[in-house]
């Protein structure tokens, strides 16, 4: 039976109410929950990128049998379809009979708003076996995701870092620390909300983002689907994060730091915390976002600084994840352009190259 074809922009409603049932359907992670898009939407409006919306959900017997979130958005001139300049989920598909239609009214639909190139990827925390995209024409720009395991039969503090324990250890006996979580059912967790935003902004040295997005952040953590974590220094906010979580995975999705609190490894004892707090949930991973990569590769350029990071996070108990991510290039100025941005960023990595991998890949 034909596929019918629902637009958001005509009945947000429906779409939506689709969607989530796909969402169920398919266990997808934090990646696909509306409030995401709602905060990563709000952050793309705030810096002028968001310029459309071919959102789509595909019905079969009147039931939802596929969907896609599809912002168009314009970057330096370049129309596309990303989010916030970056790769959008891939569409959520409850058949994998239906993904050739479902791919081509997606591609109608970025032809008609005459974009140049579609950025799509997969959630890390997602089972896929291969790059689906390149089925599709995509160029595979994959990178690697690093994802925290919270098997409950794991100690959490010994199965990491060793150098991670002494640190994890050394912060929460500290007398002036004391680790908080903030979740719906905190009574003043609007006022901790508000704190938190303040600290990024501090954090940041400037405001990076609107409230709006800090806002539709909070209505993530009101309806369950998210909550706060952090450390307090002598009773004021010293490192907070948002964990964003559904279907038994989490997503580490934006933290802070007050600046003037140095000398203590504040993201160690956070990080942790959030770890025993997401593992009592019942949450089994977490994607800790990028950077987590630990090379450059295509349209993934980490500096020294990010890959510092990404080193941070591998310190924790887990191991990488594949983060399939595709382009699929509709003009070929587009592509052109981006090869010559791969050939000078990736040129710059290459004194390193030949490295010893004790040196490129720290476990």
């Amino acid at each position: 039976m034909a596929l019918i074809w629902l637009e958001r922009v005509i009945d947000p409603s429906a779409f939506w109410a689709g969607w989530e049932k796909l969402v169920a359907e398919t266990g997808a992670g934090p990646r696909a929950a509306r409030s995401f898009f709602d905060w990563q939407s709000g952050i793309s409006q705030s810096r002028g990128f968001g310029v459309g919306d071919r959102s789509f959900l595909a019905l079969r017997d009147g039931k939802p049998i596929a969907a896609a979130v599809v912002p168009i958005e314009q970057l330096d001139g370049r129309r596309q379809i990303s989010l916030v300049g970056e790769y959008t989920l891939a569409p959520l598909v409850a058949d994998p009979g239906v993904w050739k239609d479902v791919m081509g009214h997606l591609t109608e639909a970025a032809e008609a708003e005459r974009t140049e190139c579609i950025k799509l990827m997969f959630d890390p925390l997602d089972d896929h076996p291969y790059n689906l995209l390149q089925r599709f024409g995509f160029l595979d720009a994959s990178i690697l995701a690093y994802a925290i395991d919270l098997d409950p039969a794991r100690n959490l503090l010994t199965a990491g870092r060793h150098g991670h324990e002494y640190d994890i250890k050394r912060i929460l006996r500290d007398p002036d620390i004391e680790p908080f979580v903030v979740d719906r059912e905190t009574s003043d967790a609007y006022e901790r909300h508000e704190i938190y935003r303040a600290l990024h902004e501090k954090c940041a040295g400037r405001v990076t983002r609107p409230k709006e997005t800090f806002d539709a952040q909070f209505a993530q953590l009101e309806r369950g689907e998210a909550m706060m974590v952090g450390l307090r220094y002598r009773g004021s906010p010293a490192v907070c994060a948002y964990f964003e979580f559904q279907n038994g995975k989490a997503l580490y999705a934006s933290g802070a730091d007050d600046p003037d609190v140095t000398g203590k490894p504040l993201y160690h004892g956070m990080l942790y915390t959030a770890m025993q707090e997401l593992q009592r949930r019942g949450v089994r991973s977490i994607d800790t976002g990028q950077p987590a990569s630990p090379s450059a590769q295509r349209d993934c350029y980490p500096d020294a600084k990010q890959r510092n990071i990404a080193l941070f996070k591998r310190g924790f108990v887990g191991d990488f994840r594949p983060y399939y991510r595709g382009v699929k290039y509709c003009s070929r100025a587009a592509f052109e352009s981006d090869e010559r941005l791969f050939t000078e960023r990736y040129a710059e990595t290459l004194p390193d190259a030949c490295a010893s991998p004790e040196k490129t890949v720290n476990s």
